[in-house]
């Protein structure tokens, strides 16, 4: 009895584990990569479509992928020449011996050379000086890093700081740092500069020489090593301190198609030297962009349903078709039967003419239980009116009202009492006419 009962909490405290941590409980894909960094999630840009996860919604340290964020505020808050003078108090709140780009007390840059510093330099001085310039100080920015994250839906972020040191109550997960990185990537501005692997910033009124930058993520930039660099990388931003280990956000392009890889808690491996970040999120992309692709759910080409039509001079029918495409980002063994079911809903009593692309219902397309997309339904064919069919059906519309029909009754029951007042008015003229006669007759 005691081994059964010693074996039934392993199991629940196995089956509590697994829960806990943030392992899927789902049955994987057998392609699926091997990821070795402690947190993992693939996306499509787009959507949100998520291909990939692990520990998504567990707690972690961000490090300096905390920039994304500090550069959205920026992005939307600023104009990207307006100048941005460095201020020693500014400076005053970057840890000594973190990364930096290397500011002046009284430099000043523009708000674009300020996200170059901050997004490729990875400056930590950079982030304290744009913090300082939007907020009027570093915490009133921390205070509007929290309320952007709230207003993105982010459940489980909490920011101190905009650079990413390390401290406990300066946390996030995969799953928010992609709802930022998303929203940040809207941005032209954003994807140009993460997209770079070296950027040059000009002499200012107090450094006299151009500096020069290379890009700290190794997706795009060799200028560290090359045997993490990939072709298809379009950025986004690296991170490590020791509690968080070797973050990166990227992101990836394949001809239409972009994927965002989140990678937390990375290390480097001893015996190879292989930053895992970087290895995974590789791993990630090549996945992804094999075995995914936009597979249509609904073409705009296909019949849908057949409608009848009222007062048609031909053709009494419409056919119904998809305003637009609906697609999903799909594994190449998903089952579209599966996953997706369809409604449709129509407008009843449709009298012509019909327009070709007039609106006439709605489908709805489910996964599950949630919907996936709603799509109008639009007529595919022209339908002319009968106008000889129209005229009588509006006849026929109009004695069918009410009081028409009343007064109709009460004219046809006044022109009764006046045919029955002539027949006996006549009866009676005949009556008194044949009478004279008699009485004419008589005499």
């Amino acid at each position: 009895m005691k081994l059964r009962n010693c074996t039934a909490a392993v199991l629940l405290f196995a089956v509590f584990c697994t829960l806990t941590c943030g392992i899927r409980v789902s049955a994987a894909r057998e392609d699926e990569p091997p990821i070795r960094s402690n947190v993992a999630l693939l996306c499509e840009a787009e959507t949100g479509e998520i291909l990939y996860e692990k520990n998504i919604h567990q707690k972690a340290f961000p490090a300096s992928t905390t920039k994304i964020m500090t550069a959205l505020l920026a992005l939307e808050n600023c104009e990207m020449d307006e100048p941005v003078t460095v201020t020693r108090d500014a400076l005053n709140t970057v840890t000594p011996g973190s990364s930096i780009a290397g500011l002046q007390n009284g430099e000043v840059l523009t708000m674009y050379e300020m996200l170059e510093c901050l997004l490729v330099a990875s400056g930590n001085d950079a982030a304290s000086v744009i913090a300082a310039h939007i907020g009027g100080s570093v915490e009133q920015f921390v205070a509007m890093m929290n309320e952007r994250s709230e207003e993105l839906g982010c459940t489980g972020t909490h920011y101190t700081n905009p650079s990413g040191l390390h401290d406990e109550n300066h946390y996030t997960t995969a799953e928010d740092l992609f709802k930022v990185t998303q929203e940040a990537m809207k941005h032209q501005e954003f994807m140009d500069i993460v997209g770079s692997a070296q950027v040059v910033i000009p002499e200012t009124n107090k450094v006299d020489h151009p500096r020069y930058f290379n890009n700290t993520n190794q997706l795009i930039s060799q200028a560290v090593t090359s045997e993490n660099l990939y072709s298809k990388a379009t950025g986004i931003k690296t991170g490590h301190t020791t509690p968080a280990g070797y973050c990166l956000v990227s992101s990836a392009e394949d001809q239409d198609c972009t994927l965002i890889a989140v990678v937390l808690g990375g290390y480097i491996d001893e015996d190879t030297g292989r930053n895992y970040s970087y290895v995974d999120s590789i791993n990630l992309f090549l996945w992804g962009f094999s075995h995914f692709s936009y597979r249509t759910i609904v073409s705009s080409s296909d019949l849908v349903t057949e409608l009848e039509i009222s007062l048609a001079r031909e053709q009494d029918f419409v056919i119904l078709r998809a305003a637009e495409d609906v697609t999903a980002f799909l594994h190449e063994d998903d089952d579209l039967d599966e996953l997706f079911t369809k409604s449709i809903s129509v407008r009843e009593n449709i009298t012509a003419p019909v327009e070709s692309g007039e609106v006439l219902g709605t489908m709805t397309i489910l996964r599950g239980t949630e919907v996936y997309a709603r799509v109008d339904l639009v007529a595919m064919n022209t339908v002319e009116r009968s106008e000889g069919l129209y005229y009588f059906e509006q006849i026929s519309a109009f004695f069918a009202k009410p009081g028409v029909r009343a007064l109709v009754a009460l004219l046809f029951a006044a022109l009764l009492l006046y045919i029955a007042f002539v027949i006996i008015y006549n009866k009676r003229r005949r009556n008194i006419n044949r009478r004279k006669r008699k009485r004419g007759l008589d005499d």
